[in-house]
Order: C-alpha cells, then structure tokens, then sequence
C-alpha cells in the first residue's frame, strides 16, 4: 500500500468534510422545498373551501406568505393558513410596507396621530395630541408600562381633533404587554395599526379584540406575526389564551380558573425555561382600591400555581390600572389576569 503524507490525508479530510456539508445543505434545501410543496395545495384548498381563492399563498418551509384581496380577506386567510397541519405561522406581504412615522406625517392635518415602536433598546414615540395633559398621561403611561427609555415626543396643537382614542390610549398599553418589537400606529384615518410578534394565534385574537374594544371608533388593522418559540403550538396557546375573570371586588378562583391554571402548570412543567407575569387589569373607579384588588387577584393565581409545584421564581406580578374613566370599573377588561411569557 502506497504511503499517503499527513498533507495528503489532511486535503483529504476536508474534502469529504466539505463534501459531507454540501450534501447536509442539499437535503435541507430539498427537504424545506419538500415541505412547502406539501403545504401550499393543502392551504389552498383550505383558502377555496372559505372563499378566499382570491388570496396568493406561497411557501419558505413552514412559513407562509400571503397577498392579494382586501385588508379583510387577508387577515382571515392568514387564520385559515395557520389552522392548516404543519404551517408555523402565516404574514401578510401585499404591498410595500410604509414606515410608521411616514403614515403619521401623512396623515390628515387636523387629526390626532401616534406611532409607538417598542424594540429591545426602548420604546420611541412620536404624533400630535391636541392638549398638553393628554401628550403628558400618554408619555407618562408609555414609561411607567414598559420601563424604558422614552424617545421621541408627542407634539401638541389645540387645532386637532380631540378624538376619543387620545383618552383611552394609556389604558391600551397593556393590552398589548405581550406584543414583541411593537409597531402601534393611529393615522388619523380611522384606522389602528399593529405590527410585532406574539406567540399564538390566541394571543392575536386576544390582542386585536382588546384594541377594538377599548378604542370603538377605530378599524383595528393587524399584521401580528406567530412564533411559538420553543412552545410549540398547542402549549403557547394555552399560556396565551388563559384569562381569569374575577367577580366584582372579589378575588378568589373558582373551579374553572382551578382547572384553567392546572393546564398552565401542566405546560410549566415541560418546559423549566419559561417563565410567565401574572397581569391583573383594573380600572379607573377608586384607582388605590384598584391596585390593591389587582395585587390580590394576581396574588391569588401566582399561589394556586405555586401550589401545584410551580417555582415561584419563575412567575412575577403586576397591576395594569387603566385611567380611562369614561369605562365601567366592572367591565370584564377590569376584572381580569392575563398570562405573558417572559420566555421559552
């Protein structure tokens, strides 16, 4: 047997080393064509089945991209889409996207404007209020919310419209706690737009049901990406969707929420890195009332999960208080603890 030098053996080993990645890249890059292939007749059926073939759907791997048809067609292929077996998650790419303060500042001239961009260096805002108070609450709100870096600022000019949502925006900033690398925009055409990720397609709904609700005389406009993270789809959404509504002044669990919170430790438990904020939402009647009542409501599911063998280093709490005075304190909104991942 010939000799073969360390050089030689040396070339050789990474040739078949090299060799050996192209064909692990190769298969990955079949394997993702393989999966998209498989996913997009059966998304299409899924969208001709709810009458919407007008909407494109096309495929990297498991994510997918939408277009076509109206704002509203979109948003409920994009839920049609991610009900499809095997999909990750679904956006929507119809159309260029404008940047927030560029809607802002092409707004209509006599209309209030915000736009809020949260990112892990802070939150910046920007827009125009009509009246100095309410650019201070909604500043003030913004950094006691987040606990951020406040950038940017809101401009005041007494000629604008004094639009309702101007008063029920800090209150909002609650609602959307959950929504990572937040884009919250209010264009003075009716219309609030939200960007950002959240990590189920309850939290979505969750989220966009909160905006519209809160703020009635504006069309909620979405484009919430899902990531599960390391969740999983059917695991997030039982953190996203768990919500406890209390009675009135009252806060002590029934069955239900007993039942509710044993699904949440459940997950927990398969999954030690996450950890969750225990988020009661009070409202504005009797606001230190308020805050003390939230603290017990909070108080009362941290101990249940506790309870159920839940590290308590692994949840935290907080009180949202809404400053909108105009709505019931017994609202639903008002009575309840929401979940928020912290991470996993």
């Amino acid at each position: 047997m010939p000799d073969v030098s360390d050089t030689s053996l040396k070339w050789l080993t990474a040739l078949v080393a090299a060799g050996l990645v192209a064909v692990v890249a190769l298969g990955s890059i079949v394997g993702s064509r393989s999966v998209a292939e498989a996913l997009r007749p059966a998304s299409e059926q899924a969208l001709a089945a709810a009458g919407l073939d007008g909407v494109s759907v096309t495929f990297e791997g498991r994510e997918a991209s939408l277009s076509g048809g109206s704002g509203t067609d979109l948003r409920e292929a994009r839920e049609v889409v991610e009900g499809v077996d095997g999909v990750r998650w679904a956006r929507v790419v119809d159309g260029p996207d404008t940047d927030a303060q560029e809607r802002v500042d092409a707004s209509a001239p006599d209309a209030s404007t915000i736009a809020l961009e949260r990112t892990s260096r802070g939150v910046a805002i920007s827009g125009v209020v009509p009246d100095a108070d309410a650019a201070a609450g909604i500043k003030a709100a913004v950094s006691l919310t987040y606990g951020v870096t406040v950038s940017g600022d809101l401009r005041v000019d007494p000629d604008v419209e004094a639009a309702r949502w101007v008063g029920a925006f800090p209150g909002v900033l609650g609602d959307v706690i959950a929504v990572r690398d937040l884009q919250l925009t209010i264009d003075g055409a009716d219309t609030a737009r939200i960007r950002g990720t959240v990590r189920s397609t309850a939290g979505r709904h969750r989220v966009v049901d909160l905006l519209a609700t809160a703020m009635p005389d504006l069309e909620v406009d979405d484009d919430l990406t899902i990531d599960h993270g390391g969740l999983g789809r059917d695991d997030a959404a039982v953190l996203d969707g768990t919500r406890i509504v209390f009675p009135t002044g009252a806060a002590y669990l029934t069955g239900q929420d007993g039942a509710a919170l044993a699904a949440v430790a459940d997950v927990m438990r398969r999954h030690d890195d996450v950890r969750i904020e225990v988020g009661a939402h009070v409202g504005p009647k009797d606001p230190e009332q308020g805050q003390v009542l939230g603290r017990d409501r909070a108080a009362a599911v941290t101990s249940y999960l506790v309870g159920l063998g839940i590290d308590p280093d692994r949840i935290s709490q907080r009180t949202y208080a809404s400053p909108s005075a105009g709505i019931s304190a017994t609202d639903e909104r008002y009575r309840r603890v929401d979940l928020v991942v912290k991470e996993g």
